[in-house]
């Protein structure tokens, strides 16, 4: 049985990882570093920002500044502002009506998820409930979000089922013992999306809310031999 549902927010709760790359690949270009968003997604999604920021200076040879982020930051508002959608049109419905305590486990900052889950409406659902790598010394790909939001909500590990659309946070729920399921229902995913979930851990995939909620109440429904990874 599960007793608490973990979402990752970014790629999960809502379709943001194709903006967030859009912003980065702008601030690159100013730096006259021509990086696709498709390359970026492909790199850095699921990261930190701080993360995300040190393995970019590495790969593109450039010195990361205040000024980076801050354009960074500008341009990815904007893009919130004008663009930002839940990643699916039942999401809000679908969480209302499960009825199972639930929260959320973000490798964004505080600053962040206010701003994303304002913009779609979604706070509401996860009031005094949202978790963020803000809050413990390691951000995923560890296993420190997950087991944090898992002890604050009062769940043993072992009866939560976290959903992530990342490597790096796929890995961190397989870490912290949670049943961890890849979610592909974004538009940033590519062909290989699902390979690489299961190859990081997850025990399944899905695409939609609706898969979601069938899976609560019978996380185990998944094994290793319907999934081979």
């Amino acid at each position: 049985m599960t007793d608490l549902l973990i979402l990752d927010c970014d790629g999960v709760l809502v379709d943001s990882e194709r903006l967030s790359a859009e912003a980065t690949s702008r601030v690159l270009a100013e730096a006259g570093r021509t990086v696709s968003v498709d390359q970026i997604l492909a790199a850095y999604v699921g990261m930190t920002d701080a993360a995300m920021w040190t393995q970019v200076a590495r790969d593109w040879d450039i010195v990361v500044d205040d000024g980076h982020r801050a354009r960074h930051d500008h341009y990815l508002e904007a893009l919130f502002t004008t663009s930002l959608r839940p990643v699916c049109d039942e999401v809000h419905a679908v969480l209302g009506a499960l009825g199972l305590p639930m929260c959320v486990a973000s490798n964004s900052g505080h600053d962040r998820l206010r701003m994303t889950l304002g913009t779609t409406g979604l706070a509401p659902l996860f009031v005094g409930r949202i978790f963020s790598a803000e809050d413990v010394a390691r951000g995923k790909p560890a296993p420190d979000l997950i087991l944090h939001a898992a002890a604050t909500m009062n769940v043993d590990p072992r009866d939560c089922l976290f959903v992530d659309d990342s490597v790096a946070g796929v890995t961190a729920g397989v870490a912290a013992g949670v049943t961890t399921i890849g979610f592909c229902g974004g538009t940033h995913g590519g062909t290989d999306h699902a390979e690489r979930l299961m190859r990081a851990g997850a025990v399944g995939t899905v695409t939609n809310f609706h898969e979601i909620a069938a899976l609560v109440g019978r996380a185990g429904a998944f094994t290793t031999e319907e999934h081979p990874r």
